[in-house]
């Protein structure tokens, strides 16, 4: 529910596919990103099945420089592009 949130205000402040009609601003967008984020923190702290604090940073700190690695592919390509 709250993806799907998130993603009608993204498509709404981008005039995406006839959804700017919703006026939605980036505020919005903010509102409902936070809310995805809260959900997330919520599934990584499950009764019984909590992740550690140390897991869930090392976890973080993985998929934060798999993102870093992808932009700077991106970046280069763009480069490329031009």
């Amino acid at each position: 529910e709250e993806f799907g949130e998130v993603s009608e205000a993204v498509l709404s402040y981008k005039d995406v596919a006839g959804c700017g009609y919703k006026k939605k601003t980036i505020d919005d967008v903010r509102e409902e990103a936070i809310d995805v984020i809260i959900m997330g923190f919520s599934l990584l702290f499950l009764p019984d099945e909590a992740m550690s604090e140390k897991d869930m940073i090392k976890e973080f700190n993985r998929k934060l420089n798999k993102w870093e690695s992808k932009m700077e592919r991106d970046e280069i390509d763009n480069e490329i592009d031009k």
